[in-house]
């Protein structure tokens, strides 16, 4: 079960991105809404592909105001090598201990051999950090739908 949903404020935690530099959610505040996908790891297919499927999309999303980050636990050099290997423009972000992962509640204890790692969830946030729509998915193959997610952009309004 997600911590946050429609109305909640989203978490404005400090993380790496996969470039080095750090990033807060604070920061979009007032300038950008953000769709923040959260992935189990570089070396899950389901989401090499849905990370893909975001990328034709992108153009569209950040014609509509909106910003993508992709997180997951994957430190930031291991996240750059997947951006790079994807050929997507838009933002890594490592949460290697887990910190955004437990304020929204997709912690998957143990999800990958020994290591914590995150449930596939997608969650819109408009530009004053307030949470729009979210999908959280029942299986590790689960993501939601191009369709569904534009469909939550079109209705922020701009």
């Amino acid at each position: 079960v997600l911590h946050v949903g429609p109305g909640d404020t989203f978490p404005d935690l400090t993380l790496p991105t996969s470039t080095g530099v750090t990033f807060s959610a604070g920061e979009l505040r007032g300038r950008s809404a953000a769709l923040f996908l959260f992935y189990r790891g570089d070396w899950c297919p389901f989401c090499r592909t849905e990370l893909g499927v975001m990328n034709d999309y992108y153009g569209t999303i950040r014609a509509a105001g909106v910003e993508l980050f992709a997180v997951s636990v994957d430190p930031p050099e291991v996240s750059e090598r997947l951006r790079q290997r994807l050929g997507v423009p838009f933002t890594f972000l490592s949460d290697r201990d887990g910190q955004l992962l437990d304020a929204i509640g997709i912690r998957h204890v143990d999800g990958h051999g020994d290591d914590d790692i995150a449930y596939p969830a997608q969650i819109l946030v408009d530009r004053n950090g307030i949470v729009r729509w979210t999908f959280r998915a029942d299986s590790y193959r689960q993501r939601a739908h191009p369709e569904e997610i534009l469909a939550a952009i079109a209705a922020l309004g701009g």
